[in-house]
C-alpha cells in the first residue's frame, strides 16, 4: 500500500517567504510529490499535523481544501491497487493529477493518419491489418495502453498460431 503525507518544501522558498505544499506520495521506496497550488510561510505550517494554523488567512477553509486532496489521492491510490495487480508511483502519481490513461486503438488510428503522409500505401494497409487482428482477438476497442500486459501478448500470440496459422 501507498503511503499519502502533506509536506511542505521549504527548499523551494520563493521571495515573498512562502513554500508550496505537496501531497508526497511514497511507493515502493519511490517518492512522488504532487503539487496542491497552496503556498504559505513555514511559520503558517504544522508539520506534525499536516494542517495550516491558525495565522494562516482562511485557514479552515484551506485545511478543507487540502483534506480533500489527500482524500481524493488516497481513493485513486485504493482504486488503482485493487484494480491493477502492480502499480508504480509514477501510474499513481499520474491518476492523481489525473492523466488520462490513452486508448490503444485511438492512437494506433492517429498514428496510422500520420503515417500516411510517410511511408508507402501498401505499409499502411499492412499495419491496418495488424490492428484489426488484434481488434478481433479482444473483441473490443475499449483497451487502454495499461492494459497491455505480458499475459494479453502471450495469448495474442497463442491466438495468431493457432487461429491465424501464422508465425
Amino acid at each position: 500500500m501507498a503511503s499519502i503525507k502533506l509536506v511542505q518544501r521549504t527548499q523551494q522558498e520563493d521571495a515573498t517567504g512562502q513554500s508550496p505544499i505537496y501531497i508526497r506520495l511514497i511507493k515502493d521506496r519511490k517518492a512522488k510529490f504532487v503539487t496542491t497550488g497552496v503556498k504559505a510561510k513555514v511559520s503558517e505550517w504544522d508539520e506534525a499535523k499536516q494542517k495550516l494554523k491558525k495565522n494562516y488567512p482562511n485557514n479552515a477553509r484551506m485545511n478543507a481544501f487540502l483534506a480533500q486532496k489527500v482524500a481524493d489521492a488516497q481513493a485513486q491510490v485504493a482504486d488503482h491497487e485493487r484494480t491493477k495487480k502492480s502499480v508504480s508511483a509514477r501510474k499513481l502519481k499520474e491518476a492523481i493529477k489525473g492523466k488520462a490513461d490513452p486508448n490503444f486503438f485511438d492512437y494506433c488510428d492517429k498514428r496510422l493518419e500520420v503515417l500516411k503522409g510517410i511511408v508507402s500505401y501498401r505499409t499502411t494497409v499492412i499495419y491496418e491489418g495488424y490492428i484489426k487482428k488484434f481488434e478481433r482477438f479482444l473483441g473490443y476497442r475499449d483497451f487502454y495502453f495499461s492494459d497491455i500486459n505480458v499475459g494479453i501478448l502471450n495469448d495474442y500470440a497463442n491466438y495468431c498460431k493457432k487461429k491465424l496459422s501464422k508465425w
